[in-house]
């Protein structure tokens, strides 16, 4: 198992997202940032954040599936 550190520092009308390592956690985000599909962009910034780190959850999930 690889850990990595992600940190974020978030405002009103901003998101800094900063990775140890380049990972693609979060590219299916970045796929519907670019081409503007789903909500993601409708909303606020604390909308992304919920999003980004939704999908780190998912990843521990899937992660604890493989070691069981």
């Amino acid at each position: 198992m690889i850990t990595e550190q992600i940190s974020f520092i978030f405002s009103s009308h901003f998101l800094i997202s900063f990775q140890e390592r380049k990972a693609d956690f979060f590219e299916h985000l970045r796929v519907r940032l670019r081409e503007n599909k789903g909500i993601i962009r409708e909303r606020t910034v604390d909308y992304l954040l919920y999003a980004m780190l939704e999908s780190i959850l998912d990843n521990y999930f899937k992660t604890l599936n493989k070691l069981d």
